[in-house]
């Protein structure tokens, strides 16, 4: 096991207990490490499931797309392809080259998977529903998703609050 050298180290600390989360922060800031802390370790477990079964439910429809085509899946499994590309271009690429996206607290990144999956879920109801996949992708969703590594994290919230209830119909 590596030795950890406070100076150089960064460690992200996700507690749900907000006085465990302060009492542990302070201690090892106290000892000279740099430290990220979040809430929300349970959901955060909870979408990372979520975005692994979608990327999963991708590389099975994949080779299905091989043998009969795009055209020949529903509506409803083209949603799970067009979703789970959005989330691998939109959440999992990250760009060294841009202010703003070259590092992503953590408060930004629960975020950014809440909204990309909330998306997914949403799609998936709405095909299942009769919606056709060219109307779901002409809403602009999918653009405004991809456009998040752009938000600074200051503002992620006040964004995220905005395209949820647009992605959930409220506005």
């Amino acid at each position: 096991m590596r030795e950890l050298n406070s100076r150089d180290e960064r460690i992200l600390l996700v507690e749900d207990e907000e006085p465990i989360r302060d009492l542990v922060q302070t201690a090892l800031r106290f000892t000279g490490f740099t430290v990220e802390s979040a809430a929300g370790g349970a959901e955060w477990l909870a979408l990372r499931d979520e975005a692994s079964r979608l990327l999963a439910r991708e590389r099975e429809l994949a080779e299905v797309v091989q043998i009969v085509g795009l055209e020949g899946l529903p509506d409803s499994e083209r949603a799970v392809l067009e979703t789970a590309r959005l989330l691998r271009e939109g959440f999992l690429r990250q760009s060294a080259y841009s202010e703003v996206d070259s590092s992503c607290p953590p408060e930004k990144t629960l975020w950014m998977l809440r909204l990309f999956l909330a998306y997914a879920r949403s799609a998936a109801r709405r095909a299942a529903a009769g919606t056709s996949w060219k109307q779901l992708a002409g809403e602009g969703h999918g653009e405004r998703l991809l456009r998040l590594c752009e938000v600074p994290p200051a503002g992620i919230e006040a964004v995220g609050v905005e395209l949820l209830a647009a992605i959930e119909g409220k506005t």
